[in-house]
């Protein structure tokens, strides 16, 4: 496990560490990339959001949020609750805005090609697509799987919660080709961002699954991801 601290390192720089790093290991822990005040009120803002009926597609405003159950559509298995945004619903929302950016900043340092959020109007085959996942506690989890390596090339999870607080157990794990499996909960921290190549097997273990269980908010574990999926014709 390679961890790497981001204070103090101008971009180029820090692109240039990552790529070089996870040439050795293909997973990286990137220690407070993200400020713990901006995250906070990301999660303000997400208290909020939680209030809108919920629905699988974004609504006129640019956001939808969905909570899911053993989808018919995928291999995998998972219990938790998802909060898509476009471009448009972000600039609307400073807080998720810069955090989003900041993240699609860091992906475009560590891939070749350059990419905007879906729905920007700009003609490209793929978009990346600001998502935040809240694995319950009480069980939250996604089971073991794998994703096709093209076109993401790298995955990034940012890690939204505070450890002891919002939740006590479970997180994300990856597993090697021979099998080793490496655990990060405990390791990684709020605002850490732990980036991988996503072809690597990985999992979310369930989080708190002795305490009873609950949708709040207010516990449980919160991932921010920025996949990239096919902009629609």
């Amino acid at each position: 496990m390679i961890v790497l601290e981001s204070e103090g390192i101008d971009g180029k720089t820090l692109g240039s560490l990552v790529r070089k790093y996870l040439d050795i290991f293909p997973v990286l822990i990137l220690k407070r990339y993200i400020d713990q005040e901006l995250l906070e009120r990301c999660h303000t803002q997400l208290e909020a959001l939680n209030a809108i009926p919920e629905d699988l597609a974004l609504n006129e405003d640019g956001f939808c949020h969905f909570k899911s159950f053993y989808p018919e559509k995928s291999t995998a298995r998972y219990i938790h609750h998802t909060f898509k945004f476009n471009s448009m619903f972000l600039g609307r929302n400073r807080a998720l805005a810069e955090t989003f950016d900041k993240l699609k900043s860091l992906y475009g340092l560590i891939v070749p090609n350059e990419y905007s959020y879906l729905g920007t109007g700009r003609d490209e085959q793929f978009g990346l697509s600001p998502e935040v996942i809240h694995y319950p506690s009480g069980g939250g989890f996604f089971s073991e799987h794998v994703h096709e390596q093209y076109p993401q090339g790298y995955g990034l999870i940012l890690n939204g919660s505070y450890s002891n607080d919002s939740f006590e157990c479970g997180g994300v794990y990856f597993r090697t080709s021979d099998g080793i499996r490496f655990d990060f909960d405990g390791v990684s921290e709020i605002g850490d961002v732990v980036i991988f190549d996503y072809g690597l097997r990985h999992g979310v273990s369930r989080i708190d699954p002795r305490s009873d269980f609950t949708w709040s908010l207010k516990s449980g574990r919160i991932s921010y991801v920025l996949p990239l999926k096919r902009n629609e014709s």
